[in-house]
C-alpha cells in the first residue's frame, strides 16, 4: 500500500478546528473514509471504517469520549495523531501552512517539510572554471606551483 492509499478518519466535533483539520487533509491528499464527533459517533462505525491513520481533534467533550474508541487507538497496525482543538483553530497564514506541510509529512512519512520553491541543493559542488587561462610555463612564478 502507498502512503496515497492510506485511509484516514477524522475524530472531530464541528468547528473551526474540525474544517483545518480537514482543509489540511485534503491538501495532503488523505484519503478520508470517515469523518466523525467522537461524542455521538458509534465505534463500530470507525472500526468498519478500518482506518490506517485516525487523527483525533482533542477539545475537553471529545477527550472524555476517547474511552469508547479505546481499543482501536492502541492498535499497533494503527497510526494516532493527536491535535489540540484550540491550537488548530489559532493557527492562522504562515503558522497554519508550516503545520499543513508538518501533517503531510506525518501522514505520508517523510520528512519534507519545507515550503514550495526552495532550491534543491546540488549534487556536486560547483567548480570554477575559467575560459582562456593558460597556467605559466616558467618554474618561478607562484601559480606554477602546485
Amino acid at each position: 500500500m502507498s502512503d496515497r492509499d492510506r485511509r484516514v478518519v477524522l475524530l472531530a466535533r464541528a468547528g473551526v478546528a474540525c474544517e483545518r483539520l480537514r482543509g489540511a487533509l485534503a491538501e495532503a491528499g488523505a484519503q478520508l473514509v470517515l469523518e466523525g464527533d467522537p461524542t455521538v459517533l458509534d465505534p463500530k462505525a470507525l472500526d468498519a471504517a478500518d482506518p490506517d491513520v485516525v487523527v483525533v481533534v482533542l477539545d475537553p467533550a471529545s477527550e472524555d469520549a476517547l474511552d469508547r474508541f479505546e481499543n482501536l487507538l492502541v492498535d499497533p497496525s494503527i497510526e494516532v495523531i493527536f491535535e489540540e482543538a484550540e491550537l488548530a483553530a489559532a493557527r492562522e497564514g504562515w503558522d497554519a501552512a508550516r503545520w499543513a506541510r508538518h501533517l503531510s509529512a506525518k501522514l505520508h512519512r517523510h520528512d519534507d517539510v519545507l515550503p514550495p520553491g526552495r532550491e534543491p541543493e546540488p549534487e556536486t559542488p560547483p567548480t570554477l572554471q575559467a575560459d582562456g587561462f593558460h597556467k605559466p610555463a616558467h618554474e618561478g612564478s607562484p601559480l606554477a606551483q602546485e
